[in-house]
């Protein structure tokens, strides 16, 4: 009732008396039992949310530096793995390159110093 004399105040020529005489007249007072539970209820809830704040950045730094963490050592492990994989494979080619080249050099002067 108070909600729609509020609303239509500016249609209704006696909306001041009207509350007056049905709010007013009528209101009691708060006990004090809901006067301190409304300031606790309003405190516990803002402590769940800054809870919920302070964990939603936790849980942010927390994967966010791990990704990164993880991501360094896959790419640190890995890039060596490479690496060496590189380097033993041309390893293995130089090696091979002078196999062959002592193989061809000692049957081609074989060949080209017997009578």
């Amino acid at each position: 009732m108070i909600w729609i004399i509020g609303e239509y105040a500016d249609r209704i020529e006696n909306a001041d008396e009207l509350l007056e005489s049905f709010f007013l007249d009528s209101f009691s007072d708060e006990t004090p039992q809901v006067g301190l539970f409304i300031p606790l209820f309003i405190y516990l809830v803002s402590i769940f949310i800054d809870l919920y704040i302070y964990l939603f950045i936790y849980l942010f730094i927390y994967l966010f530096i791990h990704s990164f963490i993880y991501l360094f050592i896959y790419l640190f492990i890995y890039s060596f793995i490479y690496l060496f994989n590189y380097l033993f494979t041309i390893y293995l080619f130089i090696h091979l390159f002078i196999y062959l080249f002592k193989y061809l050099f000692i049957h081609l002067n074989n060949w080209f110093s017997t009578p």
